[in-house]
């Protein structure tokens, strides 16, 4: 079961890298692409890194939560200057032409109801 769950996350990290990174340009020599997945490869795995120690954290534990508010992610934010725009976010065809908006409102949801109750843990699934 251990080994079943741990190939699937490496399968679902592989899979959220490829589609996340633009690792092909269309000009280019091989080499050049091949150079460009290397870079993008280890900004990846320093990001993973980061997010490492964030989930470790630092504090200690908080027993007064009691419950918890999860905001999914469905898709992936590549630049968060521009997060009102498609172009911004890897979308699937049908995602495209609004949907934006509605990952942009539920996260804006989820602050408010952390906000609004000092015991709750807010928690961002996906990217």
């Amino acid at each position: 079961m251990a080994y079943g769950l741990f190939a699937f996350l490496i399968l679902v990290t592989f899979a959220a890298f490829t589609r996340a990174s633009p690792l092909i340009l269309k000009s280019g020599s091989h080499m050049d692409n091949a150079s460009l997945a290397l870079v993008n490869a280890v900004q990846f795995q320093s990001k993973i890194e980061a997010m490492t120690e964030i989930y470790r954290g630092k504090e200690e534990p908080r027993k007064d939560i009691n419950h918890l508010i999860v905001v999914t992610g469905h898709a992936i934010l590549l630049d968060k200057n521009k997060y009102t725009e498609d172009e911004a976010w890897v979308l699937e065809p049908f995602q495209k032409g609004g949907q934006v908006q509605t990952f942009v409102d539920h996260i804006v949801k989820g602050i408010e109801l952390a906000k609004e109750d000092e015991r709750s843990l807010l928690v961002f699934s996906g990217y």
